[in-house]
């Protein structure tokens, strides 16, 4: 065989012979400001040149990538770019956004968590393990979970994030539901494309009825009464708002209270002659008008006795009756909820205690509110798992969506709440004796749902650091973790709450980390990520208005101490962020900087680019600039990528926003030319939203792109595109939105998505084979080959190369329909 065999069509091959500490907490939980300005920033990102955004081009993409996924799995299709097999790295003991919590009523050891972006993960040992059910499924935004009270069987999940205020959010897919006891999960076909069921916040199963269930969602609140095949409208609010919340009376299932985005409505008649709670006659004992989001229960005990906890921007408060809705009486000022973090729990044994958890803690009060309210939680003592410095044991995050007691509770021997929030799940045996510096205990035992936005690794991989919803930025400490035996998906730390944005690592020294909170809050640590300061000096734009929520920050490759920061101005650093100066002024009608990436080969090549669609370059280190355009038309530029080989003038691709076709472009002479790089069908990109790209550093015809719905991969710079998690059972980061791909060193891919934490790979350029390597953790690499050619050729990317061992290999006939490279090493190769 010759040594370099380009194959290009299918050839049959027949193979015979041959061949520490912890710190303490600073700022606090997110506020409404940020919740919006979140909202924003994630919708801007996906609009249209038109400024439009529409949940029917995202199902359109979501059905495109289906079909792309389901051939690929059919045919085992190769991958693109010598992507092998995905790695998670966690974390697993963070957490993150979890919107419910569903109980098993007959085995307390069954539990359930739907999480928006992570999806619906299961657990059989009461949260000592946990592993997701929905990795299939068309989305992962999962918010809402019912059982149903006859047959446990079967049960239900709502999907989309709903936005605060706007159309933001995570939209959804419909309901999905399971018959084998959450095991599995398909889409209920009457809700996957009404647009009514975008954002389906509560289900709630009537109590003691088979196939009854109902439905709070942006179009209204919906009964069906045969599990789930046709939906029937009830009641939809004047103002058409998002029905957030319903509650049953389980003496009298015709007595139903619904919350919803600013009100609460009450009926006796099931399902007509709804009356308005919040109409502003307080007078007569009514609430306040419109008065904020909306969180209800109904007491088992007494159902008489009615709540309502209502947030508003900046704080909130609980309402009570204890007549049936007749009267209302004000009864839990100040209890800071706001926004969606509101939850209401009243006990299923004692209509007086109740639970409320807000923005910062979880607090209760034993005599409907009327005594006042005390903490149960302290938000500052929260991190990842174990207690803050300085604080005597492990408390909750803070920002809580779910408050849920097992079956049994009784308040006298069974006392179990189990808390969701932004940092996960946790629970106490005894919330009526726990207090704020109680430990409570932390269920997040590799459940993998951190939403992150960016990312960076130390060349070696023995750090790695993420910017997060919440939990600001987390450190991964893959070498010598200063915890011990916290390591790997387990060995995660946080710094403090709030947003984190980009992050980096110096290359040469990874002690030094730098990091962002929204808005450019730069911060540095010179000790590995143990500690932090701010970075900020020189930085004249920070903050809401002057800067982006997520600011793009980028490392120099060529100079570690050189980093450049972008807002309205673009930032540069040459000291390691003592000092930053402008190097441009803020363009024409003020748009944020949304990209920067830094020339491999010349220091002095920088592009930019804005979310209003421009892209400029300088080649004299931004002395001057030039405009190169707008690629996309208005459309947010969701990255840049330098080709890194040495070119007078460099290969530059740029991503766009939005679900439309273009967006990824590339062009070779600065802008005077762009071509789309989406491919051709069927080995063409759906038309959805692309957030990252990233050339191979060494292979640099290899392409990278995060969406929405994960990772795809081209070996030919975007003219031809593969989906590329289908090369096994993992499927790595799949119907996710990866926000950022980076690379650790030269070897692995690492993907930061909004919703599973993240994934590393090791795109192999050369898969290795020796018969003689018969240990069982074979990879394809040069110390650990491949025993068989088979499986180099059941792995490998197109593009790469398979570097044979002379040896006999007594092996079946086998097709190669792949573009790569065979070559024979230390040996002769016959093929016969």
């Amino acid at each position: 065989m010759q040594n370099h065999q380009r194959l290009w069509l299918i050839v049959l091959l027949t193979v015979c012979v041959v061949a520490t500490a912890a710190r303490a907490q600073t700022g606090r939980a997110e506020d409404e400001e940020t919740l919006l300005a979140r909202d924003e920033y994630w919708l801007k990102k996906r609009t249209d040149q038109f400024g439009n955004f529409s949940m029917n081009v995202v199902l359109l993409a979501k059905q495109q990538l289906e079909g792309k996924v389901a051939e690929a799995r059919r045919l085992r299709t190769p991958q693109d770019a010598g992507i092998s097999n995905w790695e998670w790295l966690g974390p697993g003991n963070a957490g993150g956004r979890i919107q419910d919590i569903l109980i098993h009523p007959n085995d307390p050891n069954l539990m359930w968590i739907a999480s928006p972006g992570g999806g619906i993960w299961r657990t059989t040992n009461s949260g000592i393990s946990w592993s997701p059910t929905t990795d299939l499924a068309p989305m992962l935004s999962f918010v809402s979970l019912a059982m149903d009270e006859i047959n446990n069987q079967f049960m239900y999940a709502g999907t989309g994030e709903y936005g605060r205020g706007i159309t933001g959010g995570l939209p959804g897919a419909g309901i999905f539901k399971s018959s084998d006891g959450g095991i599995s999960w398909f889409p209920l076909p009457a809700t996957t494309t009404n647009p009514a069921f975008h954002f389906v916040t509560r289900l709630v199963s009537y109590p003691a009825s088979a196939n009854r269930l109902l439905a709070a969602t942006n179009g209204g609140l919906f009964r069906t009464t045969d599990g789930g095949s046709q939906w029937t409208r009830i009641f939809a609010p004047a103002s058409n708002e998002q029905v957030l919340d319903v509650a049953i009376n389980r003496s009298n299932v015709n007595r139903i209270l619904v919350g919803t985005a600013s009100d609460v409505y009450f009926t006796t008649a099931g399902d007509t002659n709804w009356i308005r709670q919040t109409d502003g006659d307080t007078a007569h004992g009514k609430m306040p008008l419109s008065p904020g989001r909306c969180r209800v229960a109904i007491a088992q005990t007494n159902t008489n006795i009615m709540y309502v906890s209502i947030s508003n921007r900046m704080d909130g408060d609980v309402w009570r009756t204890t007549n049936g809705g007749a009267t209302w009486t004000e009864t839990g000022a100040g209890t800071k909820a706001n926004g969606d973090n509101n939850a209401l729990w009243v006990s299923p044994t004692d209509a007086d205690y109740i639970l409320i958890g807000g923005t910062d803690d979880l607090m209760q009060s034993s005599n409907g509110g009327s005594g006042g309210w005390f903490h149960l939680t302290d938000w500052q003592c929260y991190q990842n798992g174990w207690a803050a410095w300085g604080c005597p044991g492990f408390s909750p995050h803070g920002d809580y969506h779910a408050i849920v007691s097992p079956p049994g509770y009784d308040g006298v021997t069974n006392k179990k709440i189990y808390l969701g929030n932004d940092g996960g799940i946790q629970y106490t045996n005894d919330i009526l004796t726990i207090h704020p510096h109680s430990e409570w205990i932390n269920l997040a035992h590799n459940l993998g749902i951190t939403q992150f936005y960016s990312g960076a690794a130390s060349p070696d991989g023995g750090m790695i650091v993420g910017g997060t919803q919440d939990l600001y930025n987390v450190n991964y400490y893959a070498l010598n973790p200063p915890w011990g035996q916290y390591s790997g998906p387990q060995g995660w730390w946080n710094y403090v709450y709030g947003d984190g944005g980009y992050a980096a690592i110096d290359y040469t020294n990874p002690k030094y980390v730098y990091v962002e909170s929204q808005y450019l809050g730069l911060d540095k640590s010179q000790d590995s990520g143990m500690t932090y300061h701010p970075a900020r000096n020189g930085l004249l734009e920070v903050g809401k208005g002057n800067a982006p929520f997520v600011a793009p920050l980028v490392m120099d490759p060529n100079n570690s101490h050189v980093l450049l920061a972008g807002s309205r101005s673009i930032w540069r650093t040459t000291d390691s962020a003592a000092n930053w100066n402008a190097i441009r002024s803020p363009r024409p009608g003020n748009p944020f900087c949304s990209a920067i990436d830094i020339y491999k080969s010349n220091t002095n090549i920088i592009w930019i680019g804005y979310d209003n669609g421009l892209v400029s370059y300088t080649t004299n280190n931004g002395s001057s600039w030039t405009d190169a355009g707008k690629p996309g038309g208005t459309r947010f530029v969701t990255d840049i990528a330098i080709n890194p080989t040495p070119m007078a003038i460099p290969e530059v691709i740029v991503t766009l926003g939005g679900y439309s076709a273009g967006n990824v472009q590339l062009t070779t002479n600065n802008g005077v030319n762009w071509s789309e790089r989406t491919g051709t069908p069927p080995h063409n990109l759906p038309a959805l939203q692309v957030n990252t790209v990233r050339f191979h550093p060494l292979m640099t015809s290899w392409l990278y792109v995060g969406t929405d719905f994960g990772v795809f991969a081209s070996d030919d710079k975007g003219l031809n595109w593969n989906v590329s998690p289908n090369n096994s059972d993992n499927e790595g980061p799949l119907n996710t939105p990866v926000e950022e791909l980076f690379w650790q060193g030269t070897s692995h891919l690492i993907a930061a998505t909004h919703g599973r934490g993240m994934y590393r790979c090791v795109p192999l350029q050369i898969v290795y084979v020796d018969k003689t390597y018969t240990n069982p953790d074979a990879d394809g690499s040069e110390f650990k080959p491949y025993p068989t050619v088979k499986q180099a050729v059941d792995t490998y990317g197109l593009g790469a190369l398979i570097s044979i061992k002379g040896n006999t290999y007594d092996e079946p006939a086998m097709i190669i329909n792949k573009r790569g490279y065979l070559k024979a090493t230390n040996g002769t190769v016959r093929i016969h």
